[in-house]
């Protein structure tokens, strides 16, 4: 019995349950399928020996599944039997734990709810490019949207977790864990638990007015109390309008000395300048904080846009100098006609309170939309309010117009759909160009930005030599409410076989997306020369393609003609360093200036630019595929290597055997000189030769004698092993030393010589040749 469930819309692959509650997705007929069963039979084959298993073609819908084992086993010694089995398993269908709570509305294990209680989303809007930037998203289930915040759920508590460990690093904000209890097994004394985190973000939005609290402005550099809110990111950034000092508020000191906002961007009001007078800069004061150099103080006089032509004009000092111009229309906070309830507001002296705080500069709304080309990636929720966030995430995209700073986080994209209109616009205008989105593109996206899409051509990008390319095959949790599982394999191929769709001949593999379980990802490098013997060789103005032939699921990821590059248009075209607004571009030769280039070194792209040099004349690495002729040039020169590695080993294993030889030959040279100087043979009294040891037969050693001329105590190298001279301590062995310690004629000459081993544990062994009275065979002196 196996249990299984099967996958919405695709009855072929299903999901088997693998004890105790792990489930995996198997094709039938797969390698993956055969290893369950095969688990399943392994208290069963302990005791014969499996040879082959294979499957049993069964129709799909029986729920059987029969596997041919063939088994051997020795029933006596020298004889084994063996047999073909089949085993047929059923199918039965179960539902997983997962589907269980899904249905029960219960699937969720952690959530993330993200509060800020204010009346604007710039600071959500920021949070939800920088989530969709580092992919803070791709494990939730589910992202739901509520009127003061964003509701994230998860699976499990640790990827909850590590969303909030991400938010406290990127806004100031507090967080709350709380956890309620679902269920509870008292056999395993095993809980179940909802886990819950509530994440606050500071109450302040960028381009808010707040009063700072009396002890908080001080210990911030003396600044005033009323100050503009210019970003917040990881803290909150103030600015002194009235001395242009700067300060950053952490999260930990916000929540230490709390403040509010005095008057939210939804409620700034129109006013018109009528002139603007720079002041100047004015020396830092002890204990003063930093002022801001991308900031200009001026004394401006204001009108109310309502009031404009009457009497009544305002004047007050603003960071704004670098900007305003009599006539420009800003955008401020009336505080003459304001009504607040904030009680640091109300401690401040009458003297210190301006009648109004200029915040931004106002553009034309619509002559900004018609001029941006760009645009932004939203998340996916749920309970989306369109009218009311439509502007305010209008508001955002004017802020990243507007700060340079603030946009070098946050991915800009280019939008084709989007007309540039570039008529009766000011040239004070804040845009963002090109060159800010290349690069931005060129960190995340690789050469998206520039790309078109064809379903007869495929997807065509623009890439740099420098750029990267990544192709990516997502990690997928497979739900039984979600799309099948998808399978494909990418091929690197010429231009003819890009055309027909087919990886049958000069193909090569780059990626294999055939692990839904986790995220696999190749990274293409555009480069002329690449440091790796193997690596992609890319040339300018040349076209790569990369197509994938595969049907889409696991039984046809082998397929090698069609597949999803005829049906769904899946081919890549990467034309290397060129211009897609060259009018020359679609005309190129197809020729090599030099003439035709052999095919084994024929590039990718038959297109070559009419005036590019060949490279070294062939242009062997103009092809980033992996050429068969590199292969065999390293297989040879691999060959070459080892066989001159078995010949030297040869030869020192003959010149070894021979000189083994030669000190067998030496030994049998000249014998041991005779130290009586003569040629008679010396017998030594006690009943013992010379070399003898005791107990010994007579025997009679003949030695030739031989005058040591060169020595001045008449030493002698040579090999003294002598056929008379046998047993005891008196043997030798090739290549030893003999130093003779009298000489032939002298009163020393009826001494019989004895041979003594005194060292030989390393190298040639050492002798010493002792002269011994004759007297008993048993009594030797040493001399």
């Amino acid at each position: 019995m196996m249990a299984a469930m099967e996958t919405d819309g695709l009855k072929s692959v299903r999901m088997y349950l693998t004890p105790p509650s792990h489930w995996v997705s198997c094709a039938l007929e797969s390698r993956e399928l055969l290893t369950i069963c095969l688990k399943k039979l392994k208290s069963s084959l302990t005791k014969v020996h499996l040879v082959d298993a294979g499957f049993i073609w069964t129709e799909p819908h029986s729920r059987r599944i029969k596997v041919k084992l063939t088994i051997q086993k020795e029933v006596q010694p020298g004889c084994v039997l063996q047999q073909v089995v089949v085993v047929e398993f059923v199918v039965v269908s179960q539902t997983c734990d997962e589907c269980h709570r899904r249905n029960a509305k219960d699937f969720w294990r952690a959530v993330v709810q993200l509060r800020q209680q204010t009346t604007h989303k710039k600071t959500f809007f920021y949070l939800e490019q920088l989530i969709l930037k580092h992919g803070m998203h791709n494990e939730a289930l589910r992202i739901k949207e509520n009127n003061d915040g964003l509701d994230f759920y998860f699976a499990a508590k640790q990827q909850a977790r590590k969303l909030v460990d991400f938010l406290l690093a990127i806004v100031p904000c507090r967080y709350k864990m709380s956890e309620k209890l679902i269920s509870h097994d008292i056999h395993n004394n095993t809980y179940n638990y909802k886990h819950s985190f509530s994440v606050e973000i500071v109450p302040v939005c960028k381009d808010e007015v707040v009063c700072l609290p009396r002890k908080l402005a001080q210990s911030l550099g003396n600044v005033n109390q009323l100050c503009v809110c210019t970003r917040v990111t990881s803290s909150i950034h103030l600015i002194d309008p009235a001395t242009l000092l700067v300060a950053e508020v952490s999260g930990s000191l916000f929540w230490h000395q709390p403040f509010m906002s005095l008057c939210s961007a939804t409620k700034l009001h129109q006013f018109v300048v009528l002139d603007v007078e720079v002041e100047k800069d004015e020396s830092s004061v002890a204990g003063g904080g930093a002022k801001s150099r991308k900031h200009l103080l001026a004394s401006v006089w204001v009108q109310r846009a309502h009031e404009l032509g009457s009497s009544i004009q305002l004047h007050t000092r603003s960071h704004l100098g670098h900007l305003l111009q009599p006539g420009d229309i800003v955008l401020g906070f009336d505080l003459a006609n304001a009504n607040l309830n904030n009680k640091d507001f109300d401690d401040l002296k009458l003297h210190n309170q301006p009648d109004v705080i200029l915040v931004k500069k106002f553009y034309n709304r619509q002559r900004r939309r018609n001029r941006r080309n760009w645009h932004l990636k939203r998340l996916e929720m749920e309970g989306e309010s369109k009218d009311k966030d439509d502007v305010q995430f209008e508001d955002f995209e004017e802020d990243l117009e507007e700060d340079e700073i603030l946009r070098k986080n946050i991915n800009i994209y280019s939008d084709p759909g989007r007309a540039r209109i570039d008529s009766d616009v000011d040239e004070d205008t804040p845009m963002i160009t090109l060159a800010e989105m290349l690069q931005s593109l060129q960190l995340e996206q690789g050469a998206e930005m520039l790309t078109e899409f064809h379903f007869s051509k495929g997807l065509v990008v623009y890439p740099r030599i420098g750029d990267r390319l990544d192709v990516v095959c997502p990690r997928t949790e497979y739900t039984p409410s979600s799309r099948p599982l998808e399978y494909y394999k990418l091929y690197l191929v010429q231009e003819r076989q890009a055309e027909l769709c087919s990886t049958l001949h000069d193909s090569h593999l780059l990626l294999t997306c055939s692990r839904p379980q986790q995220e696999v990802k190749y990274t293409v490098k555009f480069q002329e020369v690449s440091p790796h013997l193997f690596g992609l060789e890319f040339k300018r103005r040349k076209n790569y393609y990369v197509i994938s032939t595969s049907i889409g699921t696991l039984e046809g990821l082998d397929n090698r003609m069609g597949g999803a590059c005829q049906t769904l248009g899946m081919k890549l075209v990467m034309k290397v360093g060129q211009d897609p607004n060259d009018p020359n571009l679609g005309t190129p030769p197809r020729t090599s200036p030099r003439g035709t280039i052999p095919p084994r070194h024929r590039t990718l792209n038959t297109h070559a630019a009419e005036n590019e040099k060949p490279v070294d004349g062939g242009g062997a690495r103009t092809t980033p595929q992996l050429a068969p002729q590199v292969a065999l040039i390293v297989g040879v020169a691999s060959g070459a290597v080892l066989f001159m590695v078995f010949v030297i080993l040869l030869v020192l294993a003959v010149l070894r055997c021979r000189r083994r030889r030669g000190k067998t030959k030496h030994a049998s040279a000249p014998p041991l000189p005779s130290l009586t100087g003569g040629t008679t043979p010396v017998s030594c009294s006690g009943g013992g030769s010379l070399g003898s040891g005791p107990g010994s037969g007579s025997t009679t050693g003949s030695m030739h004698h031989h005058h040591l001329h060169h020595h001045p105590l008449g030493a002698l190298v040579s090999s003294p092993k002598h056929q008379t001279m046998t047993g005891g301590a008196g043997g030798t062995e090739p290549s030893d030393i003999i130093i003779p310690l009298r000489a032939g004629d002298g009163p020393g000459a009826g001494y019989c010589p004895h041979y003594e081993k005194v060292s030989g544990d390393y190298g040639h062994p050492v002798y010493i040749v002792q002269e011994i009275p004759p007297q008993s065979p048993s009594v030797y002196y040493k001399v």
